[in-house]
Order: structure tokens, then sequence, then C-alpha cells
């Protein structure tokens, strides 16, 4: 339900999709959206909640305040989160702060930015909390062998990404990008490995069993990461003659647990408008210890060939997901075949 008052202050009531953050693929100042980010997928729309939004547009600035009912039985399990972007020439700051009253979410102050130094795109984002919402876990010092779960609610924790883009498109048709960003979580485990062993999450699921999963005590266990993509491309011909080939790749790792993440892409779209049809070589490959976060799998790549046509209104793909032993020999070989059609579709 939407309304405003003299087109000056606007209101909103209901399901909210909120995107908070300047960052890609790490975005520790959105406290609001109700899932992680898919690493392989970063802009994915991701739900929000049910909330009261006011907003309170200012020339070029904006003033924003949420209101989050309870998400349980008691009261004190509501929040609410405000941010204010303020724009200083050609750089975007945003002002933020987020509060629940049981405090099982902490409160955090917000700093983000964007703006450009020279050619390079460049954004950040800084988040100062009391206490961590997450549950940590550790081997018990009386017991070796068995594990407990504790909470850090009275230190200071510091989180802060920084990104750098860079792109250039010629009138040849060529063009070109790369992207990088850094993530320090300081909420996360210096060595999150620990994670990986089935008695320590047994530990914290029995401790909390209605809120470790999807919660943030599952997602983001590293303090230290880095992410990067880049691409190159290529523009041939006119209208139906119309050829794009683009060659790209996004590589991701969690240094705390040594996972590493990578899919090289070979992307060729052939046609323009509605019958343009693209083929794309792919090969997804995860590596890092089983129950790292980003190899859950283990040693694993899937090649895949897919092919796209009437602008993705039917799309096939065909892979074969492999499975590897610590040593990289292949363990297991598996094939996989999807095919959709978007008949209908709603704007």
């Amino acid at each position: 339900m939407d309304t405003h008052i003299n087109e000056k202050v606007f209101f909103r009531l209901g399901k909210q999709r909120i995107r908070w953050g300047v960052g890609y693929w790490y975005q520790p100042s959105d406290v609001l959206s109700l899932s992680a980010i898919d690493p392989d997928d970063p802009t994915a729309a991701r739900d929000g909640p049910f909330a009261f939004k006011a907003d309170m547009p200012m020339g070029l600035n904006h003033l924003m305040v949420y209101m989050v009912p309870p998400v349980s039985e008691s009261a004190a399990s509501s929040s609410i989160a405000t941010k204010y972007d303020l724009v200083v020439n050609g750089w975007e700051l945003s002002f933020g702060g987020y509060g629940r009253a049981d405090m099982l979410a902490r409160p955090r102050a917000i700093f983000s930015f964007t703006g450009a130094i020279g050619p390079f795109d460049v954004y950040g984002e800084n988040v100062l909390l009391y206490g961590s919402d997450r549950i940590y876990v550790r081997e018990s010092s009386t017991t070796p062998g068995t594990y407990e779960t504790y909470r850090q609610e009275n230190s200071i924790f510091f989180q802060s990404t920084l990104g750098i883009k860079y792109s250039v498109s010629k009138s040849s048709g060529l063009s070109y990008s790369f992207h990088v960003q850094g993530y320090y979580n300081g909420t996360g485990y210096a060595d999150s490995s620990i994670l990986q062993n089935a008695k320590a999450i047994a530990a914290i699921k029995a401790a909390y069993p209605d809120t470790y999963k999807g919660s943030v005590t599952a997602t983001g266990a590293g303090m230290w990461y880095l992410a990067g993509s880049a691409s190159v491309s290529g523009r041939f011909g006119e209208g139906r003659n119309l050829t794009q080939v683009t060659g790209s790749a996004y590589a991701m790792t969690n240094f705390s647990d040594r996972s590493l993440r990578f899919n090289p892409k070979l992307e060729v779209a052939i046609g323009d408008r509605g019958g343009r049809a693209t083929i794309t070589l792919s090969c997804l490959t995860a590596m890092g210890n089983t129950g790292s976060e980003y190899a859950p799998k283990g040693n694993r790549t899937t090649p895949a060939l897919s092919l796209s046509a009437l602008n993705d209104a039917i799309e096939l793909e065909v892979s074969a997901p492999i499975s590897l032993n610590t040593d990289f020999s292949v363990k297991k070989v598996q094939t996989a075949f999807s095919l959709f059609w978007n008949a209908v579709q709603f704007d």
C-alpha cells in the first residue's frame, strides 16, 4: 500500500525489496534483506521484510526510515532502520543506523559511499557494531572433542568493504572491464574451518534449533574475502547479422577457510531483437574442503553448454558436474539436462 503527503513524504506498507548496500559480492550494510547474496548471481533480487517505509526526497538528497514489526511472538523483536543519502561533489555518501528492541540483531552505525576517481568507479561500506549477531562455536576446554556455543555481545566489531570498477566501450564495438572487491568481516572467524566440523555445527543447531538455517551464523563466517571479475566483448555486423562474442570470468575466495570459486565463460550471441540466439560455454569450479563456504560439496567442476533463443524465451542447458578428490583426481561424474520455456510474460 502506497500513499504520500503532498508528494513530499512517501509511505509504503507491505513486503519490501530493499538493497541498502553499494557493494557487489559483499554488502555488510544491507541489514534488512532476508537472504544472503548468491555468489554466482550477486544481482539477483532478494526478499526484504514486511515493513512500514517513510521516504523523504530532498532534492538530490534522500531520507528513508523503515520500521519492521515483530518477527516473532515477542513485541521486542521489532526493529527500525534509517538512512540518509547526501550528494557532495559527485559523490554519494550514506549515513545509516539499525536497532532491534530485543538486541538479538545488534545495533550498528553505517557509512557507505560511491563515486569516481579518474576513470575508476569506487565504492565502499563501513559498519560499526556493538556486539555480534553471530552464534560462535569452539571446542570445549574441559571436555576435548566436544563443542560449546557462545556469543560476543559487549564488544565493538567493524566490517568494511572496498570495490573498484573500470570499463571501456569503444565505437568499434570492443569493450572490456574489470572489477575487484575486498571485504573485512570483523565478526567472522580468523579460521572458519571449524564450521566444517559436523560436531561443531550440531552444537550450534542444538543450542539454537530455530534460528540456525539461513541466519548470519550459517553464512559469511570468514574474516577476509576477495572477489573479482573481468570481461572482454566484441560486436560484429548489424541487425540480424549482429554477432557479439564475450569472454568473461569471476572468482572469489574466503581466506579464512581457504575455499575458492570461479567461473570462466564464453558467450556468443547472434541476431538482434526477438530473433536473438545465444550459445554459452562455462565451467563453474569450486575448490576447498567439504563444508567450506565456496566449496560446500568439496572440489567440484561443472562444464556446461547452454543455448537460449527468442530473447531467452527458450533455454536449454546440458552440464556434467564432476566431483574431485582432494588430490583433484576424478571421483564421480554426473550429467544434467534442463529445458525452460517462458511461454507467457507479464509486465
